[in-house]
């Protein structure tokens, strides 16, 4: 009878093992961890680590660790002006909503618009030896939610403005002189809209309730741009920043904007010494705004305006001679500075 019992005792036991190793998780190497799926992305990506690819695979980490978006982590407004993340680590509002609505899992939309924003660079072909009146030229503003002069990263050589949402793209396509397409595209964003930024550009949240997010405009804001050259006041710096960092949050990478925009706050220095603003340009070139400036459209309008009326003052006929002028006013700002 002991020996039935000792017998039974054990079957037990042994019963109780396999079931408990069957419900016991797979081992930790086994699990596809947020080290395997970097390595994952990585391959996929051709071995390169850009910001873009980082994107991705900080989406998923949120996404397959929603507790991690739970943390209250704070930044002063010194840590967000130097901040080079454009994502901010997780920390930004449009992120985690990207995250919680499952964003960086569509590979498909994300592919799309990484393969738009990649023809882009083809802007950078467009002949310099053809003529301004032959050239389409696509000049546009943005608004964003704050306005902060961003900061130079050195080792992606260019500016950022990461922590600012677009809240408005405006743009005007001239050619020969005449406007040939015009637009303007609010959009909603996740982040706050201090009261100094409402006043100035007359939008706040009531009025962008019903306007789409950023992800649901991309494409049209990279279809728009395509094919032509680009213009803008202090492009480089802030407003191809502001829609760099945007773009990032969803996962894509921006070209630089090197030999693709033509800025008239760098062409403005062969005419002001310490260059000038739209205001300013605008009652000196006597060119009359259609609308209220610090809205997007009507400054992308007097912007390509006063660009014109740059051109034929100091008699630039080509597009490469539009881009010697920039150069110079480059160089004027930087020159030092005599009495």
């Amino acid at each position: 009878m002991r020996r039935i019992a000792l017998s039974l005792l054990v079957a037990t036991l042994l019963v109780g093992h396999a079931s408990v190793v069957a419900a016991a998780p797979p081992p930790r190497h086994a699990r596809p961890g947020a080290l395997q799926r970097w390595h994952t992305l990585l391959r996929a990506n051709g071995g390169k680590r850009t910001s873009a690819l980082l994107s991705r695979w900080r989406g998923a980490l949120y996404q397959n660790q929603p507790r991690l978006l739970e943390r209250n982590v704070k930044l002063t407004k010194r840590e967000r002006r130097e901040n080079t993340d454009p994502t901010f680590r997780g920390t930004h509002p449009m992120f985690k909503r990207l995250v919680k609505a499952g964003w960086y899992g569509q590979d498909q939309k994300i592919s799309a618009l990484q393969k738009a924003a990649n023809a882009l660079t083809n802007n950078r072909r467009i002949s310099r030896k053809k003529a301004l009146g032959e050239v389409e030229i696509l000049s546009f503003d943005l608004e964003a939610t704050n306005g902060n002069s961003g900061k130079y990263d050195k080792k992606s050589k260019r500016f950022l403005n990461g922590w600012d949402e677009v809240m408005q793209f405006g743009y005007t396509v001239h050619k020969g002189g005449k406007i040939i397409e015009s637009g303007s595209i609010p959009i909603r964003p996740d982040t706050i809209i201090p009261s100094p930024v409402q006043r100035l550009t007359r939008l706040d949240a009531t009025k962008l309730s019903t306007a789409p997010r950023f992800e649901q405009v991309a494409g049209t804001i990279l279809k728009v741009m395509k094919g032509r050259v680009l213009l803008g006041q202090s492009a480089i710096k802030k407003d191809w920043s502001w829609l760099q960092s945007n773009f990032a949050r969803l996962g894509v990478q921006l070209p630089s904007p090197r030999g693709m925009i033509l800025d008239t706050y760098l062409l403005s220095f062969n005419q002001f010494r310490d260059g000038a603003g739209v205001k300013r340009m605008s009652e000196h070139f006597k060119v009359r705004p259609q609308g209220k400036l610090h809205d997007a459209k009507t400054d992308a309008q007097v912007t390509g305006h006063v660009f014109e009326a740059m051109m034929r003052e100091h008699g630039a006929k080509t597009l490469g001679d539009a881009f010697k002028l920039q150069r110079k006013g480059y160089e004027l700002q930087h020159s030092p500075r005599t009495p």
